[in-house]
């Protein structure tokens, strides 16, 4: 009796499962229909990468505050970007750009930035409006290169 049970269950994981095999360069497919059992691991935060540079000879300035407004329909958030100065293994984070994390909890906003240093003028951006892309692997990166100009100076 036990043998028999055996083999009706063997029967029937052969039935339901098909073979896991290498079918178009992916383990896991259906043979001969190419299906794979990986899923999307979903999107990429949103982020925001501000360049700061000298308007006069385009040199990166590394003391400079970079403030980012986040405003949505339920919440407003003001984040302070970090500057990066070189690889920190982060794969949204540019070198030598100010960097945060956009921390909305929302699918659409309106995001501003200032950004002031020591011995140059303060610059205030136009509002944008920020579509989160949630698509399987979608980059979710605000990126903007701002030219100070040096307190006293007419540079544009």
């Amino acid at each position: 009796m036990k043998i028999v049970l055996a083999a009706v269950l063997a029967l029937g994981l052969l039935g339901c499962g098909g073979t896991n095999k290498v079918v178009n360069g992916e383990i896991g497919g259906v043979e001969g229909g190419g299906e794979s059992l990986t899923s999307c691991t979903g999107f990429i935060s949103p982020s925001a990468n501000i360049f700061v540079k000298s308007a006069i000879d385009q040199t990166i300035i590394g003391n400079a505050t970079v403030i980012i407004n986040s405003i949505g329909e339920s919440a407003t958030l003001t984040e302070e970007a970090e500057y990066v100065e070189g690889d920190d293994m982060l794969e949204n984070s540019e070198d030598y750009a100010y960097f945060t994390i956009l921390e909305m909890n929302e699918s659409s906003w309106t995001l501003n930035y200032t950004v002031s240093a020591p011995g140059y003028d303060t610059v205030t951006s136009e509002d944008y409006l920020f579509v989160l892309n949630t698509s399987c692997g979608a980059s979710n990166d605000f990126t903007e290169e701002v030219f100070l100009c040096p307190t006293g100076t007419t540079c544009e």
